[in-house]
């Protein structure tokens, strides 16, 4: 029981509780906050998407050998390829807005590399791969 409500206490501590309450009860009684504060936070905001991504990014480490390195161009290269030619198909043959095109291509190019580690990893090599 103990633990319990020591996990209530550090979520009812914690900045990003405590920020939400404030603004949950700023919008209840309908305060307005002036523009300077609304816009530094939107600025603020803004990056806060950036900056989580980087820092998944510098925590997250790949512990392979060589031979799993092969493994992993050969699948990335294999998408590139297949979703590069896919692209192209896409944006010569369908009869589409110029815009679609452009999205749909660049879209297809982008999905080759974005998801091309991911069967890997679901395989049974998880454990060794991550941390």
């Amino acid at each position: 029981m103990k633990k319990v409500w020591e996990v209530i206490k550090k979520i009812l501590t914690s900045p990003v509780f405590i920020t939400y309450v404030v603004l949950i009860l700023l919008s209840l009684l309908n305060i307005k906050l002036p523009q300077l504060v609304l816009d530094l936070t939107t600025t603020m905001g803004n990056a806060n998407a950036f900056l989580a991504m980087l820092c998944i990014g510098i925590l997250f480490q790949f512990k392979l050998k060589k031979e799993d390195w092969k493994i992993v161009f050969k699948v990335l290269s294999l998408r590139v390829v297949v979703c590069s030619l896919i692209s192209m198909f896409i944006y010569f043959v369908i009869p589409l807005h110029k815009i679609y095109l452009t999205i749909a291509f660049i879209g297809g190019m982008i999905a080759g590399i974005a998801a091309g580690y991911m069967g890997y990893l679901l395989e049974e090599k998880v454990e060794k791969l991550l941390f």
